[in-house]
């Protein structure tokens, strides 16, 4: 497949210079604002993950057919403008140096690519080269713009979440109103995506965001904000719930718990909205119990398959076997780390294994540093939330060999937020209404 012709192709195209001067503008306004900066890499990472599922044929409600053209090539400007102006335009405010788990997982992903370049389709994988390369080079250099103080950095990409996933439950539920039979397939909600487990894994981390959300302003005493957000939290759940998934659910229910282990006291929020979902979608939802029974039953769907990666693994452990589809792609199976195990070996597991120990150090580590102020810091927790929900999805799910992998992103966004100075920031620093590195935020102590 003329898979990077066809990208040149659309991005100039009319439609696709069209875009791609939106997103300039948005830009440039964004290197004045720079707390809009994380949503232009958040807003095109989501966005490129627009898909339809294989056996629907009917378009997608205007515009959700038109962003589904426009998505990918979107993304890219937008994470290559994020680099070039935060390397050359921004002055420099934080670390850009990598996490060392992020150098793990990146390795991982030019592992992979190179692979297929050597086995698979050549120009497919010089493409994935590229993304990986741009998207791990666009993170940092992001990283270094935004607030040295951890949590500040990690509310901006929180806000950036939180607003994605509005866009995001809202052009679900716009496409199930108008055309419902290209929003579900065999009594799953497949809303936007090309995949239930893919639309349950999005709704799952933007339902965590926006409960850190709600958290940070019933905190702040800002109850017209929290309760105003009730609302979204229970349109992730109803659309959590509604693609049976059971990864999706293992996902936020690991996030979410992570999130409020230092305020079980808030975890009252998702308890009562959740029957209120269940019983909204058992009234207006005609293949509700299909869904309900996909969550509830016991059925072993993945036993077979992990036992057969593991096999391939077995029998040539150092590079793996790779197992190349006619179209000149790998093809992945539900485990990534098992995935990573049969189709690279050790070669590529082992990178994969020691970002997920270099990431628990320095949780830990984290966590020992919250250790006199952790109610005061909901968006670290969040960070922390998002990184463990995607290490456990992760056991189920082979989401990180996705090109274009909201699940890959957010872990190298997690794992820059993880180092770093941690104080209780003011709203002056998250927006940039002052240095960073000053002002009243710079004098709380993390001391008791």
């Amino acid at each position: 497949m003329n898979d990077l012709g066809r990208l040149i192709d659309l991005m100039f195209s009319p439609a696709g210079l069209l875009g791609m001067t939106a997103t300039g503008v948005v830009a440039a306004v964004a290197i004045r604002r720079r707390w809009l900066l994380p949503y232009l890499v958040v807003i095109p990472l989501f966005a490129s993950c627009f898909g339809k599922y294989r056996f629907i044929t009917s378009p997608y409600a205007f515009p959700l057919e038109q962003i589904l053209t426009l998505s990918r090539p979107i993304f890219v400007a937008s994470a290559a403008f994020i680099a070039a102006s935060c390397l050359l335009l921004l002055p420099q405010t934080a670390s850009r140096k990598p996490h060392r788990a992020s150098f793990f997982l990146f390795a991982f992903q030019i592992i992979y690519a190179l692979r297929l370049i050597i086995e698979g389709d050549t120009e497919f994988g010089f493409l994935a080269l590229a993304t990986f390369s741009l998207s791990f080079i666009a993170i940092y250099s992001l990283r270094g713009a935004l607030p040295s103080n951890k949590e500040a950095a990690s509310a901006t990409f929180c806000y950036a979440a939180t607003a994605t996933g509005a866009l995001f439950a809202i052009a679900c539920v716009y496409q199930f109103l108008v055309n419902p039979s290209a929003s579900q397939w065999a009594g799953r909600f497949i809303g936007i995506t090309n995949n239930s487990i893919h639309t349950g894994e999005f709704s799952g981390w933007f339902l965590i965001s926006t409960l850190a959300v709600v958290l940070s302003a019933f905190g702040r005493r800002l109850y017209i904000i929290g309760y105003a957000m009730l609302p979204l939290i229970f349109l992730h759940l109803s659309i959590i719930i509604a693609t049976g998934s059971r990864t999706a659910l293992l996902l936020t229910t690991s996030g979410v718990l992570v999130l409020f282990r230092n305020r079980l006291g808030a975890f009252v929020i998702p308890l009562l909205l959740t029957p209120i979902a269940l019983g909204f979608l058992n009234e207006y939802i005609s293949d509700f119990d299909t869904a309900t029974s996909r969550i509830t039953s016991g059925t072993d769907s993945r036993s077979r398959v992990f036992l057969a990666l593991w096999q391939r693994f077995v029998e040539n452990p150092i590079l793996g076997e790779a197992e190349v589809l006619g179209s000149g792609r790998i093809r992945v199976r539900e485990s990534s780390y098992l995935t990573a195990a049969a189709n690279l070996g050790l070669l590529g597991l082992i990178p994969l294994i020691l970002c997920v120990f270099a990431y628990a150090r320095s949780a830990c580590q984290a966590i020992r540093q919250e250790k006199f102020i952790r109610k005061q810091i909901v968006f670290s927790d969040w960070a922390q939330a998002i990184m463990v929900s995607a290490f456990t999805a992760a056991l189920f799910e082979g989401f990180l060999f996705a090109i274009v992998a909201p699940a890959a992103m957010l872990m190298h966004i997690g794992f820059s937020l993880v180092d770093g100075p941690l104080n209780t920031p003011s709203r002056q620093e998250i927006h940039f209404e002052y240095p960073p590195d000053q002002g009243p935020a710079g004098n709380v102590s993390t001391q008791r």
